[in-house]
């Protein structure tokens, strides 16, 4: 066969990638030169590269069997948690409001956005969620940087408000905070709630009809250590009860694939029987490659009803409400 790109030959014993696509096939080094890409650990051509959508999915190959007979008990789970990530879908408010908002409504529900900083964007992602027709659950910021004695600027009608403290001498990139709705009784859970120069969190557990659950909003600042934040995340995790959610922004691009990032935070969570749910980008700037650096991990994944993300990048996970 004749390499794509160069046009010679490829020989018997020669490292050489084909298009999970097209079927063209290159050399190893002409794969590389012809802008080809792997994507969902397969590669695909320049040409080809364009039409599929990086989709994050650990648990995708591993769900696959030859002989449907041979699946037992953790592999129906590993479909579960495969089939969670392979419909996680990308929605416009209006979309969502015609297809979802009545069906999710008597559901518990949460969101999550990267604000960038309350005082430029907290109006408008109000006017955005009042577009909505579900009224969320649990709602989750992050960068608000906003200290608690300036919570009561930015109130959501319909929800009681938690901040935590910013990080100290830092004005911006900073800040989290959960709004929760009024229909539920919510207390902040202090021992895992603390903010570090590697991790900010903001934990609270939620009681309803006598059964609680836990809820928690993270961010990991880019400027800190990766591996003291996992660190300090693990220490979180291993506190949580089950049916807990971590929601935030973890900086990590999950769509790089054998990232050794990737690899520690996918290691530590799975670890630690936390899952995640969002599997398609939740960053886009003009002129940069979409990122999947915002996601939802749950204990609880077997009472999905859906994920999936917002326009304007908010990550949305849908879970029944507890009763």
């Amino acid at each position: 066969e004749k390499c794509s790109h160069c046009i010679k030959n490829i020989n018997i014993g020669q490292n050489a990638y084909e298009c999970y696509k097209c079927d063209e096939i290159f050399h190893q080094n002409c794969f590389k030169k012809s802008n080809g890409e792997f994507i969902n650990k397969n590669s695909y051509c320049s040409k080809c590269k364009s039409d599929i959508e990086a989709r994050y999915n650990p648990f995708r190959n591993s769900s696959e069997h030859e002989n449907a007979n041979e699946y037992n008990d953790d592999d129906d789970f590993t479909r579960t948690l495969s089939n969670i990530l392979e419909n996680c879908k990308s929605y416009d408010i209006d979309e969502f409001n015609e297809i979802h908002c009545k069906e999710l409504d008597s559901h518990g529900s949460m969101l999550f956005q990267n604000i960038d900083g309350n005082k430029s964007n907290f109006d408008t992602f109000a006017t955005q969620l009042h577009r909505m027709k579900l009224k969320f659950s649990i709602i989750g910021l992050s960068e608000t940087n906003a200290n608690p004695d300036v919570a009561t600027v930015y109130e959501l009608p319909g929800y009681t408000s938690f901040y935590q403290e910013i990080t100290e001498d830092k004005s911006k990139g900073t800040g989290v905070c959960l709004y929760v709705n009024n229909s539920l009784n919510a207390t902040i859970n202090h021992s895992l709630s603390s903010v570090t120069a590697n991790l900010e969190t903001l934990f609270v557990t939620i009681k309803c009809n006598n059964k609680s659950s836990t809820v928690g909003v993270v961010y990991r600042p880019p400027s800190g250590v990766l591996n003291e934040a996992i660190n300090e995340y693990n220490n979180i995790a291993e506190q949580l009860p089950k049916d807990s959610h971590v929601m935030g922004d973890f900086n990590i691009d999950m769509h790089k694939d054998n990232s050794r990032e990737v690899q520690q935070l996918e290691d530590s969570t799975l670890a630690l029987g936390f899952y995640p749910i969002i599997s398609i980008y939740t960053h886009e700037k003009p002129g940069c490659r979409k990122t999947c650096i915002d996601n939802i991990f749950t204990n609880d994944p077997e009472n999905m009803k859906l994920s999936g993300t917002l326009k304007l990048c908010i990550s949305v996970c849908l879970t029944p409400a507890p009763t």
